[in-house]
């Protein structure tokens, strides 16, 4: 993977952007080989908020962007109103949103693969993504949703972002295709609460840039 692509200004990522995406890597990789080696997550240091922030800005090509400005350029009013707008239409927000289970919106602008999103794919919000946390125990959680294959990629994000979360409450019915008005409104309630707790934590990082 290589996740070293100039920004607009023809920089590449500063150091510490390039360390905390090879954490990224590491770990994708070891979902992708499924050879049941550990994650080494508990190895890596803890980030702060602004380090995110700061891979956020770069790989996003955001340089010249204000820091009081970052937080709603990354996640703008309109990208929230899209995704709302997806939760009124999706036939399938059973699988996307599973019931009892922990939601983490996150920015992500990358794929999965390790390639930075174009500029098209940034301006259609393909940085904001669900991850799905499966477990009962925190220290045992891993994620599905973004990334289909067992990770614990959630534990690199700051523990300030990891805290923007909801838990999905139980639908009205058990029919996986028969979804109720009431419960994608829950889901539309909780993930614009959520949303808007994640930007509040980006912006609060971004002022100490």
């Amino acid at each position: 993977m290589n996740f070293t692509r100039p920004n607009e200004n023809g920089k590449t990522l500063s150091p510490e952007s390039k360390r905390l995406l090879n954490e990224f890597e590491i770990e994708f990789d070891r979902a992708h080989d499924n050879n049941g080696e550990p994650s080494l997550v508990a190895h890596y240091p803890k980030r702060e908020p602004k380090q995110y922030v700061t891979l956020l800005k770069e790989v996003m090509r955001l340089n010249d962007i204000a820091s009081a400005n970052l937080a709603n350029v990354i996640f703008p009013e309109s990208l929230l109103n899209k995704r709302l707008e997806a939760i009124d239409y999706s036939s399938h927000l059973k699988v996307e949103f599973p019931a009892n289970h922990s939601i983490q919106p996150a920015a992500i602008p990358f794929s999965y693969r390790g390639h930075a999103l174009t500029e098209d794919e940034l301006i259609q919000g393909g940085h904001l993504v669900e991850l799905i946390r499966r477990g009962e125990k925190e220290e045992e959680q891993t994620i599905g949703g973004w990334f289909q294959m067992k990770s614990m990629l959630h534990k690199l994000f700051p523990q300030e972002f990891q805290e923007c979360n909801f838990i999905v409450q139980t639908y009205d019915n058990e029919s996986v295709f028969d979804i109720t008005s009431g419960d994608r409104e829950r889901i539309k309630k909780q993930y614009s609460e959520t949303f808007h707790r994640l930007r509040k934590a980006i912006d609060e990082a971004a002022r100490e840039l």
